[in-house]
Parts: structure tokens; sequence; C-alpha cells
């Protein structure tokens, strides 16, 4: 009887155990949510210090460091009125994440429709050390 107990307070502490880890990864995935619809946010007010207060220092993606990634976010501003992000997938593992987007950037009457990280991953990759940040791809290739 006792070897029965033990045996369902075991598997009771497995699945507790799990929907814990799973709860994580969910609020993991708020925060980052979080972050995209701030820098949604700081492009659509052209606030460039919003946007780059969510990326690493040591950013890097395909070649690109932070005080290129700043100008590239600046001429942004210049070329669209506004962005609009639709988060598809956040895939975590550990420390790092990979948010896979829909981003809409409209001029005018155009909509310029770009999937991330496929066709334009400066804001895709996020590291985890005490909070979240875009981390790029670590990629010296352009």
């Amino acid at each position: 009887m006792k070897f029965k107990v033990l045996i369902y307070i075991v598997i009771s502490l497995l699945l507790v155990s799990c929907n814990l880890i799973n709860d994580d990864d969910d609020a993991q995935r708020a925060r980052i949510r979080d972050i995209v619809s701030r820098i949604r946010d700081g492009f659509n007010t052209r606030n460039i210090d919003v946007i780059m207060s969510f990326y690493h220092a040591d950013f890097l993606h395909d070649g690109i460091y932070i005080d290129s990634q700043r100008s590239i976010w600046l001429e942004r501003f210049t070329m669209f009125d506004t962005l609009e992000i639709e988060v598809r997938e956040i895939e975590i593992d550990e420390e790092f994440a990979l948010a896979r987007m829909i981003l809409r950037f409209q001029d005018g009457e155009t909509t310029h429709v770009i999937l991330a990280p496929e066709m334009l991953g400066d804001m895709s990759y996020f590291y985890h050390k005490g909070e979240w940040r875009i981390h790029g791809n670590r990629s010296r290739d352009r």
C-alpha cells in the first residue's frame, strides 16, 4: 500500500512540474509579445529610444551591430508611416527564443508584408539573462 502511495506522489509531482514548466514558457512568451508590442508602439510614435531599449548591447544580426541597427530603424521611420506586427509563434529554448512574426509596414496606401525571421529577422532572436533582449542571430555574414 505504501508503495502505491509513493508512486502516486511521484507521478503527481511530475505532472505538477510539467505544468509549471509550461506555465513558465507561457509567461516568457507573454513577456516577448509585450516587447514586440512596445516596439510597434515605439515605431508608430517615432520613439527610437523605446525601440532600442529592447536590444541587447551585444546585438549582432547578419553582420549588423547595435549602432547600425539604430540607423536601420531611423531609416524605416522615413520610409513607412505605421507598423503592425502579428506574432505567429514563439519558440523558447532555455535562455534563447525565436519569434516568428508577420510585420506590416504601411507607407501611404501600400502595405509591405514581411515575414520574420525568413525575410527580416533583426527583431526575431531573443536572449534572456535577467530579462529578454533582442540579440540577433549572432551571424557575422551579410
